[in-house]
């Protein structure tokens, strides 16, 4: 199945005009929703195991027997871009809902027992080739927003010690006659047509963030939907760039710097 990414969201940039410098900052919101009925959207924003019978119809995905059954799968969202378009995220906060929530059942011996919610992981990425290794998050059941189905959230960051060599590109970078010295998009770019192996070396920042799902369809309990939110405080501090009309107009864009194949980035 091929993946596509298809992200929706919105980011509000508490930002002053484009003065130099400012030190305002940027509050980051991105979210994802995957309508696990609609085969359509569900297979536009992520991918998922179909081990045995398990197929998804417009009741979801799951299949139909005895709740004492169960296949182990997975489910694994589209990268998701988070940030925006010149000053990626260095942390991110994620939270996770997969509806509905695991529902009792009643054993032949007359005993009731409810299935393991199982457990979500995230990952993230600079380009899209190169990823973090998956990190646990944290079970949010209960907690203030959660919502009636399974939940997780945590929040992910970069060491500072991956950010060192990437920190002191930028800096050369910033020192050239470019068009504006705080784009950061641009100056990845340039970085990695000089070095294509630098992220090979370090993860040094949020670019987009990925979740996988692991657990186990239960015999007649379908997954229905799928959201992930990721939040994320950018610093605003920058200078004036050439063009500003230009930059302000692309204002609510996320990173997209992606280092993937030219075919690979147009595939639907």
């Amino acid at each position: 199945m091929k993946r596509i990414g298809l992200a929706t969201g919105v980011m509000v940039a508490l930002l002053a005009a484009w003065v130099a410098p400012s030190r305002a900052s940027i509050l980051d919101f991105r979210q994802l929703v995957i309508d696990l009925t609609d085969a359509a959207d569900a297979r536009a924003k992520a991918t998922w195991s179909e081990p045995g019978e398990v197929r998804l119809t417009e009741r979801g995905l799951g299949w139909d027997a005895d709740p004492a059954s169960s296949w182990d799968g997975w489910i694994e969202t589209a990268p998701l871009a988070v940030g925006t378009w010149w000053r990626p995220a260095t942390g991110v906060g994620v939270r996770v809902a997969l509806e509905p929530a695991p529902t009792p059942f009643t054993l032949a011996n007359g005993q009731t027992t409810t299935p393991y919610k199982g457990a979500a992981f995230v990952r993230y990425s600079p380009d899209r080739v190169h990823w973090s290794t998956w990190q646990a998050l944290e079970d949010a059941e209960g907690r203030p927003g959660a919502g009636p189905g399974r939940a997780w959230s945590s929040r992910v960051a970069v060491a500072g010690c991956e950010r060192e060599e990437y920190l002191a590109r930028l800096a050369e970078y910033q020192r050239r006659d470019v068009p504006w010295t705080s784009d950061e998009e641009a100056a990845v770019t340039w970085m990695v047509a000089r070095d294509p192996k630098l992220f090979a070396r370090h993860i040094p920042f949020v670019g987009y963030v990925q979740v996988r799902f692991e657990g186990s369809f239960v015999g007649g309990q379908r997954f229905t939907a799928m959201r992930v939110e990721v939040s994320a405080g950018i610093g605003g501090m920058s200078t004036i760039p050439k063009d500003p009309e230009r930059t302000r107009a692309r204002a609510n864009e996320p990173w997209s710097f992606d280092a993937r194949p030219r075919r690979e980035r147009q595939e639907r």
